[in-house]
């Protein structure tokens, strides 16, 4: 059986990247992204993180950085997650998509940031669903 490796321990192996490979822009956004997330309990996903557990090069230039985040202990308030979307996309010239995850639930903070609908769709292991509270709703497991 495979070994399970969580997004913060795929993020700590970075130091390690091939060095060409770390030149590359995604992986340069991901490590300009990393001081503006600090005090958060975070890790990588998709590519980036696939590329760094396995070493096979799955990341692209224009790859994303996909941001796994485990959902704080106080809800961010719409206005601070802007905030911090906004700060990722100028400060650190990346789109970031980050999941707020809670055991087997989880929901896209940009979704949440834009505030377009009074509904928001969380990511459940049954299906998705629409909750007008993504954080209290995540913290029903």
């Amino acid at each position: 059986m495979a070994e399970a490796i969580t997004p913060q321990e795929a993020l700590s192996l970075l130091p390690q990247l091939d060095a060409a490979r770390a030149q590359l822009p995604a992986f340069q956004k991901l490590k300009s992204v990393r001081p503006l997330l600090e005090g958060y309990d975070w890790g990588v996903g998709g590519s980036l993180q696939f590329e760094l557990v396995t070493g096979l090069k799955m990341a692209r230039a224009e790859s994303d950085v996909d941001v796994i985040m485990t959902r704080p202990d106080r809800p961010m308030s719409v206005v601070s997650a802007q905030e911090l979307i906004w700060q990722l996309q100028e400060l650190a010239g990346a789109h970031a998509d980050i999941q707020v995850v809670h055991g087997q639930n989880g929901f896209s903070l940009e979704e949440y940031a834009q505030h377009r609908d009074r509904r928001i769709m969380i990511k459940t292991a049954s299906g998705p669903q629409l909750t007008a509270d993504p954080w209290h709703f995540v913290g029903e497991n």
